[in-house]
């Protein structure tokens, strides 16, 4: 079939299908990069906001403990509690250390800080001998109340990002699932409408050559294909038009000639008949029944 396509054919056929190929290629890429950026703040999420909001319950969780130890060496004054009350300090210290390098906004950073340093300035001394600077209840309530707002704070604006990106990224979901379903609508459009202008322009034409050629085969020669194309399936067409006028033509010349022929044999035939029957009537003279007999075979 392709040897029956022009250059002009093939040229569109090939402009279409680039253009098919271009719009899918284009969808393809702007569904990509959505992707792409999900990616980005997925990773974002589980890589680091993740981490840092769970280290920050650690820090508050080690903050309760500390203030529970410590109200609790206050009221007892039991050197164990005190003990205790130091190494969970020291864990907290160093909890808070690692949050404050990671922590993405400046102004957490520093609130971590000054949370570190009073946490720090909690004790007077140092290892085995320090003790705690609070003298009551209050005072410890006092500092452990700004640690667990400042924690709580940090901890909110880091739910708070991971809401924000998980919205993003929901709404990154579902604008590259529409913008997909858009691309896939839109080649099926493009596919359709090749398909139709093939139809149209290829195989229309060849269905009406092959009807042609069903009604010459059952005798309609007067019958021509209805083709106008200034290219190789209009030659195709014209070519065969000629041929139904050239079999017409010849099939009225088999008929001219048979009657010609009828006309010329006619009259001499009935000559003989003639001539037959005069001697049979005995006009030539008398016939033997030999002779009779040949004549009744020659006339039927």
């Amino acid at each position: 079939m392709l040897r029956l396509l022009s250059r002009r054919l093939l040229l569109k056929f090939l402009v279409g299908y680039l253009l098919l190929g271009a719009v899918v290629g284009c969808l393809g890429i702007y569904v990509l990069s959505y992707l792409a950026g999900l990616g980005r703040e997925v990773d974002q999420l589980l890589r680091r906001d993740l981490p840092l909001h769970m280290e920050t319950g650690r820090c508050l969780h080690l903050a309760r403990a500390e203030e529970t130890l410590a109200k609790k060496s206050l009221v007892t004054g039991d050197p164990a509690f005190l003990a205790r009350t130091r190494e969970v300090g020291e864990r907290l210290d160093a909890a808070l250390d690692r949050l404050a390098t990671r922590l993405p906004e400046e102004e957490w950073r520093q609130a971590v800080a000054s949370v570190r340093k009073s946490q720090r300035d909690l004790w007077r001394g140092s290892g085995e001998g320090a003790r705690l600077r609070p003298r009551n209840l209050e005072e410890l309530d006092a500092v452990f109340a700004v640690v667990a707002d400042v924690l709580d704070g940090v901890r909110a604006g880091l739910q708070a990002r991971m809401e924000v990106l998980l919205a993003r990224s929901d709404r990154t979901v579902r604008r590259a699932f529409r913008v997909s379903l858009a691309g896939w609508l839109v080649a099926m459009g493009v596919g359709v409408l090749l398909a139709f202008w093939t139809a149209r322009h290829v195989t229309g034409p060849l269905a009406a050559i092959r009807t042609a050629t069903r009604r010459w085969a059952e005798g309609e020669l007067s019958h021509q294909v209805a083709v106008e194309r200034e290219d190789e399936i209009g030659d195709l067409a014209r070519s065969a038009n000629q041929m139904a006028r050239q079999l017409a033509e010849l099939d009225a010349i088999k008929e001219e000639f048979l009657a010609s022929c009828s006309h010329e044999l006619k009259t001499p035939l009935t000559s003989l008949r003639e001539a037959n029957a005069l001697m049979l009537e005995g006009a030539a003279g008398p016939t033997t029944e030999e002779q009779r007999r040949l004549l009744e075979i020659s006339r039927h």
